[in-house]
């Protein structure tokens, strides 16, 4: 039997929803038109400074001390845009000045650039992200925010090729370089998100998709205690898993705990060590330094940074609740690759109320996360075995063709305008995973 009384509360939400939106766009359109004078004058503003500067574009960043992840990347790639465009100038601020942010990364960034008052790009920025698109369009000739109210910072990931230097990365691994002794040289370090960094931020949205529990970080550990010859092995954990890591890794003395309550991650890590990571945010910033990376649980697939050649990808696998049928490559992407989203950073509503899960990392087979940290480990060798093709505009670096079927596979997938993100692709696909379906 219809339910008429529950389609027509379905006809009316839409109607509410979209009367909500439409009014929205209203005051947005009200308020383009009331700062007019504003954006008229930074137009002119940057067109004279411009002139005076030999045609220099100009683009600001305001960095946030919030998240570790941004407070990484988003200086390391207008360090790049500089170092590969000298017809461009950056303004750059810090947005926070209550909050100390990491220490080591505000001091790669006092050593890169030159930080101004924050007040002034925060007004600039403003009337740029409001102003409406006829002056946007016209502002943009001269000047605009490398992260505006419409774009993220994925669009940026090809200026973060690993081969590339620039001064912020230069300055990072200077200070991370002090890290290498005899005792720390070729370590892993394993730095898995779990919710307890965040469980107290009102601030950062809970994203238990994203989190790894005792029992991942058990799983990870147990697989490197294997890898011959023994490697040292560093756990960057927390307080809540401390006890039980203890007792359990007590007895094994290549085995040590370093909580990040206590230790910054930025003095464990350095060019030698190999990173097995789930965490975007440390992911980020060993991206940013091109660090050998190995990437579990990272999802959504769109935004791989598949620009960091230093890396391998044991990418996390989708499946449907309950299914129980033999594991499908095809199918995997289908899922992946299932919301209209364009970005489909919001797991709850594009996965998981579709009936779509992630794979626990405890429950990815041993033998392909052993095969995955051989891999990663012996990362500079497999790099000079690669080839390249050029598909869709993307290019891609393959070393079998396994590899080259999932590339092409990714990038057919990929929505249109996300594309260009890819544009680059040199990120090595484990080859144990691919060789798990066959």
């Amino acid at each position: 039997m219809i339910d008429f009384y529950k389609i027509n509360k379905i006809i009316e939400f839409k109607k509410v929803k979209f009367l909500i939106r439409n009014f929205k766009k209203f005051l947005l359109f009200t308020y383009s038109i009331f700062i007019a004078p504003f954006s008229i004058f930074i137009f002119s503003y940057f067109k004279n400074r411009s002139q005076k500067n030999n045609n220099q574009r100009f683009i600001s960043l305001r960095i946030t001390k919030k998240y570790f992840g941004h407070q990484a990347i988003e200086p390391a790639i207008a360090s790049s845009i500089i170092e590969n465009n000298k017809n461009i100038s950056f303004l750059i601020s810090y947005k926070e000045k209550n909050i100390s942010g990491n220490k080591k990364l505000n001091m790669i960034i006092k050593n890169t650039f030159d930080i101004q008052d924050d007040i002034y790009l925060f007004f600039i920025e403003h009337i740029y992200n409001y102003s409406h698109n006829f002056f946007i369009l016209k502002i943009k000739k001269f000047y605009y925010p490398l992260i505006s109210k419409r774009e993220r910072e994925f669009k940026y990931y090809p200026e973060l090729l690993s081969e590339k230097n620039f001064l912020w990365k230069k300055n990072a691994l200077n200070v991370i370089g002090k890290n290498i002794s005899k005792e720390s040289k070729d370590n892993i370090v394993i730095a898995l998100r779990s919710k307890h960094f965040h469980q107290h931020s009102k601030k950062v949205k809970p994203q238990p998709s994203r989190d790894a529990d005792i029992n991942d970080l058990i799983h990870i550990i147990d697989v490197c205690e294997e890898i011959n010859p023994p490697q040292q092995i560093i756990c960057y954990s927390n307080k809540s898993f401390e006890k039980k890591l203890l007792s359990k890794y007590i007895k094994n003395h290549n085995i040590s705990i370093a909580l990040q309550e206590e230790i910054d991650i930025l003095d464990l890590i350095n060019g030698s060590n190999l990173l097995i990571s789930n965490s975007n945010g440390i992911g980020a910033a060993a991206f940013a330094m091109g660090l050998k990376t190995l990437y579990l649980q990272h999802s959504p697939w769109h935004i791989w940074c598949t620009s960091h050649s230093n890396s391998i990808m044991l990418p996390i696998e989708y499946k449907k609740t309950k299914e129980r049928n033999k594991r499908n490559l095809n199918n995997i992407f289908n899922l992946a690759f299932y919301p209209s989203d364009e970005i489909p950073i919001d797991f709850e509503l594009n996965f998981k109320n579709k009936n779509i899960q992630l794979q626990a990392i405890k429950n990815i087979d041993k033998d392909i996360i052993k095969g995955s940290i051989e891999e990663a480990i012996n990362l500079d060798y497999l790099n000079l075995r690669k080839k390249s093709e050029k598909y869709l505009e993307c290019l891609f670096h393959y070393e079998n063709e396994l590899e080259r079927e999932f590339w092409i596979n990714y990038i057919n997938r990929l929505p249109p305008k996300i594309k260009y993100w890819h544009k680059n692709i040199k990120m090595n696909i484990s080859k144990s995973f691919l060789n798990s379906f066959y």
